[in-house]
């Protein structure tokens, strides 16, 4: 395809066109790098009025069902939606599953739901390096709502909360445990704490929405997803957060913070890169050998950055 075929594609929201660009994106071959580069650059001068709402939790809480109910929702009141589901890779083959697809079975077929899976490819932060350019294409292919489904969440773990408006954090019943380790990274920047699994145990999940409930700013919303319960005060959190708060501004942020974000990741992919190289063996070796003091070594391996 070319350039202009691809951006009349996105535009007139074909879903072919949109699964083979963001294949493009995330291709390694330099020739479709630079494509990718030309039609990202023409997308993300305009503003987009769509939704962008993060999901995570850790695994086995029920994020997917939720998807699948919430966005069946959704597309009943006319609304077009992009779901973006990031699966772990295998460490060691690069591999990755990619089932939460399989899981969403209201929306598989659905004409106005788009549901693309990505590899994490050892990303950290539950997100894939091209997720932020993956939501920019959903973007301009003009959905109301954009979902992106985390792999799961660990302490350190809070880069989705830098690409999404929303940031939806779900719990079981008694999970505190599960969220203890984690609350002081994703827990800070989290919109809405969701307590699923409410048919399990409604006096559980109501004790771990409030115990958790009161560093928030909003208040928990305690949930079925299986049995679709819960729903609307969901909705209503998310309704009231874009009716009330500065998109522009919370755009501009988390724009401009996850841009270090992403120099810092590159960079450190450059690193073990370069890892093979003689050059570096060599600083490495002297380093070893106590020909340089550990800041002189590193000062010699960031010259070749």
């Amino acid at each position: 395809m070319t350039e202009q075929e691809i951006l009349e594609g996105i535009k007139n929201q074909n879903p072919q066109v949109l699964a083979k660009t963001m294949s493009l994106f995330e291709s390694q071959k330099d020739s479709d790098k630079k494509l990718a580069a030309k039609i990202l650059h023409q997308i993300e001068k305009d503003d987009y009025p769509t939704r962008v709402l993060g999901i995570t939790g850790t695994p086995g809480v029920g994020k997917s069902t939720f998807l699948n109910g919430f966005v069946d929702s959704l597309v009943q009141r006319g609304n077009k939606v992009a779901i973006l589901t990031i699966d772990p890779s295998s460490e060691k083959t690069g591999g990755s599953i990619l089932g939460d697809k399989t899981r969403m079975t209201d929306l598989i077929k659905h004409e106005n739901v788009f549901i693309r899976p990505s590899a994490s490819r050892a990303m950290l932060g539950g997100v894939s390096a091209n997720t932020r350019d993956l939501i920019t294409l959903c973007e301009a292919a003009s959905f109301d709502y954009i979902f992106v489904e985390s792999v799961g969440i660990g302490q350190s773990e809070v880069q989705l909360a830098k690409i999404v408006d929303f940031l939806l954090l779900f719990l079981a019943p008694g999970g505190g445990d599960d969220l203890q380790g984690i609350k002081k990274g994703v827990l800070e920047f989290t919109d809405l704490l969701i307590v699923n699994k409410k048919d399990l145990g409604k006096t559980l999940a109501l004790q771990t929405a409030s115990l958790y409930g009161q560093s928030l700013e909003n208040e928990p919303c305690v949930i079925s997803a299986l049995e679709k319960e819960g729903f609307e005060k969901v909705q209503q959190q998310i309704d009231s957060f874009y009716e009330k708060e500065d998109l522009a501004k919370i755009r501009f942020e988390k724009r401009k913070d996850f841009f270090w974000t992403r120099v810092e990741s590159d960079v450190i992919q450059l690193i073990h890169k370069l890892k093979a190289s003689d050059k570096l063996n060599k600083v490495l070796e002297k380093y070893l050998a106590k020909k340089y003091d550990l800041r002189k070594a590193i000062r010699k391996i960031l010259k070749f950055i």
